[in-house]
C-alpha cells in the first residue's frame, strides 16, 4: 500500500483520493473517488453492468485488487452511485466535497477546474483541466466546462475548483472525446441531494484527518473562536480599567464629549455677583481695609449683604472665606447679619493631613446648619469632574461641615420654596448613602453616588472620600447676563426684581489678586480654568434641576452593564474580522464602527440620556478583536502553526 504524505500537495492529495473501477467480464473502466472512509463514488453508468457482482478497486497502482458493492444508485439525470469496500482499508485520503449552501458560490464562471481520473488513452492515470462555463438551469443543474478532453474512463472522476480548493461535482459526460471541447459535471449539491449522509461523514472524517483542510487558503476560525477571544479581550481590557492604565484617557475623552453637549443659559434661578480685578482696584484705591485674602473689606460686605437681603432672594450664598475674628464695636452690624440671617449660606474648609491642607474656618457666630464645606475632589490631572456633597470631616478640624457649600444652598432653596422639602441623612456611620430629595413623603430624585468602578473611575480610591457624584457640566451662554459686579450692586445698577426669590452668589473672579480659578473639562472661552463662583453655579444648578425633574445626573452603566457593552462591540470586531476576507473592506467597516461608537457615545451623554459610556474601551474592544481574528486568518492562510491553531477551534 502507497504511504500518503502529510505535507502531499492539493492535486497530489486528489490523485490519492482517485480509483479506478473495473467490472469483471466488461470492457473499459471508469474513474471514482473516496468520499468516506471506505466509501466511493462515481457515475451510475460506470456500475450499470455490475448487477450484484462486486466491482473491482484499484487504488493507488497498487497490485492487490480490492473489491466493493454499490449501495446506492441514482440513474439519469442525476447519474450517482455510492460503493462500499467490502474490507475497510485505513489511511486513504477522501476528497473534500464543497458543501457550500448556493451552488453559485461553490461554482461561478470562469473558475479553473482540475480533475484526476482513468483515461482510456491513459490507464494508469491522468490529470485534465477545464475552465468553468457556469451552471446549467436543469434538475439537477450541470456544470458546463470547457478547454479539457474528456476521455472515456474519466467519467466519475471528481472536478477540482481551483478558486475554492475543494471538489465542486463529480464528472459526467464529454462533449467531444476527440477534441478538447470540455464536458459536464454533476455539482455537490445533487450529490448530497441523494446521499445526505455524505454530509456527516464528511465532516467526521475531515475533523479528523487535516490533510486537505491544512491546503485550504480560505480556511477561518470557528464561530466559537471569535466568542472565545472577544471574551478573552474583553477580560482584559476590565483588568487595564481596574488597574488604572486607561483612566487618563477616559477622563480626557469624557471631557470631550462634555464640550460637544448643546449649550444652555445659566439657571434663571441663581444670580452671581462676582467681585473682579476693578472692584478691588476701587476698594484699594477708597482706602477700604482687605483682610486676609477676602477680596473685599468687612464695611463693603455689610453694605453688599444689607442691599442684596432688600432684594428678597431666597437664599445668599457667600462663597469668600471669612475666618478672621471680628471686634463687635468695629464690625457689629456684620457680626448681626451673620447670626440672624437664616437665609444666608457660607462656607469654610476641612482640614486634610494627607495632603497637608489645613481648614479653614466659617465666619463668626453663622449657625451650623448655615455653613457648609468648600472642598473639591480634583483629579490627578487637576481637572475638577466630581463633586463632593458630603463628608464626615476629622474631629481636630475647624471646619465641621457634614454637606457641601451647594448642598445646602440648593436645599435651603427649595425648602424656603417647598416646605414640605426633607433630604435624607447622606452619611450614616461614615458610608454614604444616596441622595435623595422629598416632598413630603413624594421621592423626588434618588441619586447613588460614585464608587471605584464607576465610568473611567475605575479602581480610583479618592471616590471613598466623601459623597461625591459628577459634575453635570454646562456651556453657559448668558454668562455675563447673568452676573454682576459688585459695584453695580453697591451702585444700584440693577432691576431689583432680577433677584427677588433667586440664589445669590457672592465670589471673587479676579485674574490678579485672590485668584479663585480651577481646570475644568470646559472653561469660559477658550480657557479651560473657570473661576470658583461659577463652578459653583454649576453644581447648586445640578441640583436643582434634578429636584425638579428637568434633568437627571450624569449616570453610568453598572460594572456587568458596562462589561457586556465592551463585549458586545469585542464581539462586533471579531465577526467583521471573520467574515471580510479583504483587509481594504475590513478597515473602512471598521472605521464606521468605530464612527458609530462615538455618535453613540456622544449622543447618550445629550440632554436626553445623560449617560456617559465607555468611549475608549469599546473601541479598543472592536480594534483589538478585529486584530487579533485578522492575524489569526492570515496565520491559517499562510500555514503558519496551522496545527495549533486547528486544535484552537478552527474550521473551513
Amino acid at each position: 500500500m502507497a504511504k500518503i504524505e502529510s505535507n502531499a500537495t492539493l492535486d497530489e492529495l486528489l490523485e490519492q483520493s482517485t480509483v479506478k473501477l473495473n467490472i469483471p467480464g466488461k470492457a473499459g473502466w471508469g474513474t471514482g473517488f473516496f468520499v468516506a472512509p471506505g466509501k466511493i463514488l462515481t457515475c451510475a453508468h460506470v456500475v450499470k453492468d455490475a448487477g450484484g457482482q462486486p466491482v473491482q478497486v484499484n487504488w493507488a497502482n497498487q497490485p492487490v485488487t480490492l473489491e466493493a458493492t454499490v449501495t446506492g444508485v441514482f440513474s439519469d439525470p442525476y447519474d450517482l452511485a455510492l460503493l462500499e469496500l467490502k474490507q475497510p482499508i485505513s489511511g486513504h485520503p477522501c476528497v473534500y466535497l464543497d458543501n457550500t449552501p448556493k451552488t453559485d458560490r461553490a461554482i461561478q464562471s470562469g473558475d479553473e477546474l482540475y480533475t484526476y481520473g482513468y483515461p482510456d488513452d491513459f490507464s494508469n492515470g491522468a490529470p485534465v483541466t477545464g475552465l468553468c462555463e457556469g451552471v446549467t438551469g436543469d434538475q439537477p443543474p450541470v456544470i458546463k466546462f470547457k478547454a479539457g478532453q474528456v476521455r472515456p474512463g474519466l467519467s466519475g472522476s471528481p472536478l477540482l475548483n481551483r478558486r475554492t480548493q475543494k471538489v465542486c461535482g463529480i464528472v459526467k459526460f464529454t462533449r467531444d472525446r476527440s477534441d478538447d471541447l470540455g464536458g459536464g459535471a454533476i455539482p455537490v449539491s445533487a450529490i448530497f441531494s441523494k446521499f445526505n449522509e455524505l454530509v456527516e461523514q464528511q465532516t467526521k472524517f475531515h475533523k479528523k484527518d487535516l490533510r486537505w483542510e491544512n491546503l485550504l487558503p480560505l480556511a477561518r476560525c470557528r464561530p466559537r473562536t471569535v466568542a472565545f477571544t472577544s471574551l478573552v479581550i474583553t477580560a482584559l481590557i476590565g483588568l487595564l480599567r481596574l488597574s488604572g492604565a486607561l483612566q487618563g484617557l477616559e477622563l480626557k475623552t469624557y471631557d470631550h464629549l462634555l464640550r460637544n453637549r448643546p449649550g444652555t443659559d445659566l439657571d434663571d434661578r441663581i444670580k452671581i455677583i462676582a467681585i473682579n480685578d476693578e472692584d478691588i482696584l476701587n476698594q484699594e484705591e477708597s482706602g477700604e481695609e482687605i483682610v486676609g485674602a477676602t477680596s473685599i473689606s468687612n464695611r463693603l460686605l455689610t453694605d453688599l449683604l444689607v442691599t442684596l437681603k432688600s432684594y428678597q432672594p431666597r437664599v445668599i450664598g457667600l462663597d469668600l472665606y471669612r475666618e478672621e475674628a471680628l471686634s463687635p464695636d468695629q464690625h457689629q452690624p456684620l457680626l448681626d447679619f451673620y447670626a440672624t440671617q437664616p437665609n444666608l449660606i457660607t462656607l469654610c474648609k476641612v482640614s486634610t493631613k494627607e495632603k497637608g491642607v489645613d481648614g479653614i474656618k466659617a465666619p463668626p457666630r453663622v449657625p451650623s446648619d448655615q455653613v457648609g464645606f468648600s472642598d473639591l475632589s480634583v483629579d490627578t490631572d487637576n481637572i475638577l469632574r466630581r463633586n463632593t456633597l458630603a463628608f464626615s470631616p476629622d474631629s481636630s478640624s475647624p471646619c465641621q461641615a457634614r454637606t457641601s457649600f451647594g448642598l445646602n444652598i440648593a436645599s435651603h432653596y427649595l425648602k424656603q420654596k417647598n416646605g414640605n422639602f426633607r433630604m435624607d441623612e447622606l452619611i450614616t456611620q461614615d458610608y454614604c448613602t444616596s441622595l435623595t430629595f422629598y416632598d413630603g413623603d413624594k421621592m423626588l430624585f434618588k441619586q447613588p453616588f460614585l464608587i471605584p468602578s464607576d465610568g473611567g473611575y475605575q479602581g480610583y480610591q479618592d471616590l471613598s472620600n466623601g459623597c461625591q457624584v459628577l459634575i453635570d457640566y454646562r456651556k453657559f451662554s448668558n454668562i455675563n447676563k447673568a452676573s454682576y459686579s459688585l459695584i453695580d450692586i453697591l451702585e444700584n445698577k440693577v432691576a431689583t426684581n432680577d433677584f427677588k426669590d433667586r440664589i445669590i452668589l457672592i465670589g471673587v473672579v479676579s485674574t490678579k489678586k485672590y485668584v479663585d480659578y480651577i481646570q475644568t473639562p470646559f472653561g469660559i472661552g477658550d480657557d479651560q480654568q473657570m473661576a470658583g463662583i461659577f463652578v459653583q453655579a454649576q453644581m447648586i444648578s445640578q441640583l436643582l434641576r434634578a429636584a425638579s425633574g428637568e434633568r437627571a445626573f450624569i449616570a453610568v452603566l453598572p460594572l456587568w452593564g458596562e462589561a457586556l457593552t465592551i463585549w458586545v462591540w469585542a464581539l462586533i470586531g471579531g465577526v467583521l474580522a471573520w467574515q471580510v476576507n479583504s483587509i481594504q473592506r475590513l478597515i473602512l467597516f471598521l472605521s464606521v464602527a468605530v464612527i458609530m461608537i462615538y455618535i453613540i457615545c456622544v449622543t447618550l451623554i445629550q440632554v436626553q440620556f445623560n449617560l456617559w459610556l465607555p468611549l475608549i474601551p469599546l473601541v479598543l474592544a472592536l480594534l483589538l478583536t478585529a486584530g487579533i481574528m485578522t492575524w489569526l486568518t492570515f496565520q491559517i492562510k499562510t500555514g503558519s502553526n496551522i496545527r495549533l491553531l486547528r486544535s484552537a477551534h478552527l474550521k473551513p
